[in-house]
């Protein structure tokens, strides 16, 4: 008889005697049901038997035990190497094995406090630009994708072409601190734990002030850690375009100066004439009359009592710019 099968009769034996009374004639008493140990020993030989031959089949073992082993086995190594990575490629040497970071925000990050100071705590690259888990953590590492095209495509791959490119490249990192409200600084700065009476005069009142108005830490501390960006660099760049296209519209009636022009009260006889004062850029002139490159020009503008010489735009202004 299968131990299954013995079991089965067991119970029915039970089921089919616990309505009767306790001292009905088939009644049997529960110390009175004697099972073999003979009878169960052979069963669970027969058991083990019956787990022996089963491991031992191959379709068995080849079917869905191995793969989920294999499964598991590959969850557990690809979990492993793909944290042992992320650790690897979050080190500050990893970063600098790129020379454009080597050569340009490590050196600059060098002469910081945040690299030496008189309590020797160090800052890596992942504390202020790498978040510390979570997705957070994962949209980073897939973000700083653009960091190694521009490596390889040589984007950024020379000093002059860094520089051309590092106020775009802070914009991006400024917005997404300011999204996370500063979250890499707060990780070891909080102004729960400040003593703002050891911090400078000036110092402490802007924290008091941040703190209470909920302004977050990259608002300020823009270059911390690096050298601040030509911030009129984009500018720079406009106005040169604004220059290169000027003479075609030289033609006009209204015209704005691109640059200091000499200002003189008639048409100068020759070079050897002084100029009666200077226009500053982007003064606003109407032109009169034009004479082969020379303009007569009206400018509208207030003048200050006992500054004659200065012409300004606006009324009280003891000078103005643009003008």
């Amino acid at each position: 008889m299968g131990l299954s099968r013995l079991v089965y009769k067991f119970i029915t034996f039970i089921i089919d005697r616990r309505n009767l009374p306790l001292h009905h004639p088939d009644t049997v008493p529960l110390h009175e049901i004697v099972i073999s140990p003979q009878t169960v020993g052979n069963q669970m030989k027969k058991l083990l038997a019956a787990i022996g031959r089963f491991m031992k089949r191959p379709v068995a073992i080849g079917g869905a035990g191995v793969f989920t082993i294999v499964g598991i086995a590959i969850g557990v190594v690809g979990y492993i190497g793909f944290h042992t990575a992320l650790k690897m490629s979050t080190s500050t040497e990893f970063c600098i094995s790129c020379h454009t970071m080597r050569d340009n925000n490590f050196e600059e990050d060098k002469t910081t406090i945040h690299y030496k100071n008189p309590v020797g705590v160090r800052a890596e690259c992942s504390d202020c630009h790498v978040p510390k888990a979570g997705w957070p953590l994962y949209k980073a590492k897939i973000m700083v994708a653009r960091d190694v095209w521009g490596e390889l495509t040589g984007s950024i791959d020379t000093r002059e072409k860094f520089e051309s490119e590092r106020l775009r490249l802070a914009k991006i990192v400024w917005a997404e601190m300011e999204a996370n409200d500063s979250a890499q600084c707060r990780s070891c700065h909080s102004f729960e734990s400040m003593d703002f009476e050891h911090q400078k005069p000036n110092a402490a009142k802007m924290m008091k002030k941040a703190m209470t108005e909920g302004d977050t830490c990259i608002d300020c501390h823009k270059g911390i850690a690096h050298h601040l960006p030509d911030m009129s660099s984009g500018y720079k760049s406009m106005f040169k375009d604004i220059v290169a296209k000027a003479p075609d519209n030289r033609g006009a009636d209204t015209l704005y100066a691109m640059n200091t022009t000499e200002l003189y009260d008639k048409k100068p006889a020759d070079d050897s004439a002084r100029a009666a004062g200077n226009i500053l850029p982007l003064t606003k002139v109407h032109v009169e009359e034009r004479d082969g490159d020379w303009m007569k020009v009206t400018i509208k503008g207030w003048m200050q009592e006992g500054m004659e010489r200065v012409l300004v735009k606006e009324m009280g202004a003891a000078c103005s710019w643009p003008p």
